[in-house]
């Protein structure tokens, strides 16, 4: 048994298919099937059912489990390694939604990579069940999200908390207030009262989705009946039609003020920005990771920028 040997096995075991698996790996499905009968012959059991269908047998079902924890040891021991003979190349391997990793990777990574020039950074992008999924697997190292982060030995740094912004073109302000138009948009500068625009056409991300969730429940707390006319998948996409004017949607600060940092000043934009009470939060951005692995200098380091990119906000 070895490490190759058990690595092929997991993927083999993920897939449950030989001729995907091979494909994940670069190499052939004959190249693959002699290293899993290799990997059976040396343990001496059968760890997949050919027949009728592939499956994992039960002596698989226990190895994948072990396996995770061997390799991931491995990598362990590897990354103290590399800590004690400094100077050697290393990995940094993060866990992030694509959206936010478009906001916080451009401010941190350059900074990053001045002062570790061998280290290799891996970004894993995904939903937030994945990235914590990959954490809890050892596929990645920290994972940069919203709390709450439910896995167990989770270490959570608190980065900063998350208003939501009411978006909504300006048509739908003057058909609503007329000649109080501009003393209404001052007022909702401050905080906006959302049941003003229960009338007007709503474009939002869809139902599932946190901040769907976050402001469904304000709606209903507040009893407030919407019309939402589209929903997406992809934030970028409800803002975009937002500015368009087909509809009014809730966007996060952080989006705002990352990737579009002068669209709130830019008057080109028949839109306003108001935001919401504190109370109506997307959350709190943390960094995190488990604190029963070890952690290289290169994350603890990673760590330290970004918390001082969130301490000069």
């Amino acid at each position: 048994m070895n490490f190759l040997n058990l690595s092929y096995f997991l993927v083999v075991a993920e897939e449950l298919n030989i001729s995907r698996a091979a494909a994940r790996l670069y190499i052939t499905q004959q190249s693959l099937s002699a290293h899993i009968q290799k990997l059976e012959k040396s343990l001496g059991t059968q760890l997949f059912n050919r027949h009728p269908t592939f499956s994992l047998t039960y002596s698989g079902v226990r190895l994948v489990e072990a396996a995770r924890k061997i390799l991931d040891l491995k990598q362990q021991i590897i990354s103290e390694i590399n800590d004690i003979n400094e100077g050697r190349r290393s990995r940094l391997s993060i866990g992030v939604s694509h959206t936010r990793g478009c906001s916080i990777l451009p401010d941190v990574l350059p900074q990053f990579m001045k002062e570790h020039p061998l280290v290799e950074v891996s970004v894993l992008e995904g939903n937030s069940r994945e990235i914590e999924d990959a954490l809890a697997k050892g596929y990645v190292d920290l994972i940069i999200g919203m709390a709450p982060v439910m896995l167990d030995y989770f270490e959570t740094i608190e980065l900063v908390k998350d208003r939501l912004f009411f978006v909504v073109p300006r048509k739908f302000t003057r058909q609503i207030f007329g000649e109080d138009e501009e003393k209404a948009r001052r007022k909702f500068m401050e905080c906006v009262d959302a049941s003003a625009y229960s009338d007007v056409p709503f474009v939002l991300l869809k139902k599932g989705n946190r901040v769907r969730n976050i402001i469904d429940e304000y709606f209903v707390r507040n009893k407030i009946h919407v019309n939402v006319i589209f929903e997406s998948e992809n934030i970028e996409t409800v803002l975009a039609l937002a500015i368009k004017g087909l509809g009014a949607t809730v966007y996060p600060e952080m989006f705002l003020n990352h990737i579009h940092p002068t669209m709130r000043k830019d008057k080109e934009h028949d839109v306003d920005f108001f935001p919401f009470d504190e109370d109506v939060s997307h959350g709190t951005l943390v960094i995190g990771y488990l604190n029963n692995r070890y952690l290289t200098n290169a994350a603890k380091d990673f760590i330290k920028i970004v918390k001082s990119l969130y301490k000069k906000q």
